[in-house]
């Protein structure tokens, strides 16, 4: 593994692991990063991105999370970081400025810096939203509702009807920024919608004869 990959892997779990929030909240986060790297390298090597930058900035991404309550600006704080860290490591100006423009602009397009948009932050915020509506969030709100001590039949039902519509939702209207991006995303909610169906049909047989 690339040194740099090491140690910015070690740097988050480290950072992360001192922040002020639950263990299995930073468990999940640090996880999140490493899959949306291993998603974003798969979509620079199909794209033609710079695999270095885009696993560098997919890792650190989300490194200021827990250090603000505002979703939006979380990207600018997390790249503040990544600079703090990087900012001694053997990269050049151009590749140090280049993956904290990507992880600053991860959530709505805008850093702490002007910089020209580019393939790489692309990518970066593609693999993101791929983690965030993937297969594997599919697995975990059963498990969160598993760990419910009351949940009546009605709201399992409502719930799952909501999951579908949510889904359904972001396949017809949510666009990716690249066309692997959007091939993978489309893949991954079509399968999931494809099951909430199924359990959405299934369950209809449990109200009335039809």
């Amino acid at each position: 593994m690339n040194e740099l990959i090491a140690s910015s892997i070690e740097y988050l779990r480290e950072y992360l692991g001192a922040c002020n929030a639950p263990d299995e909240e930073i468990e999940y986060r640090i996880r999140h990063s490493l899959r949306v790297a291993n998603i974003g390298k798969r979509i620079a090597q199909v794209e033609g991105g710079d695999i270095h930058i885009v696993t560098i900035a997919c890792i650190l991404h989300d490194i200021g999370k827990f250090d603000t309550e505002d979703n939006v600006e979380h990207g600018r704080v997390s790249e503040l970081v990544t600079r703090e860290f990087l900012q001694d490591r053997d990269l050049s100006v151009v590749e140090l400025n280049h993956i904290c423009h990507c992880v600053g602009a991860h959530v709505d397009g805008r850093s702490t810096s002007d910089h020209i948009e580019t393939l790489e932050e692309k990518i970066v915020r593609d693999a993101d939203t791929i983690d965030r509506f993937g297969v594997h969030k599919t697995k975990l709100r059963i498990f969160w509702e598993l760990k419910q001590e009351s949940y009546a039949y009605n709201d399992i039902a409502h719930d799952t009807r909501e999951t579908l519509l949510m889904l359904e939702d972001n396949a017809l209207n949510r666009k990716l920024e690249t066309r692997e991006g959007q091939r993978k995303f489309d893949d991954s909610v079509e399968k999931q919608i494809s099951f909430y169906r199924s359990i959405v049909d299934e369950l209809s047989f449990s109200f009335d004869i039809v």
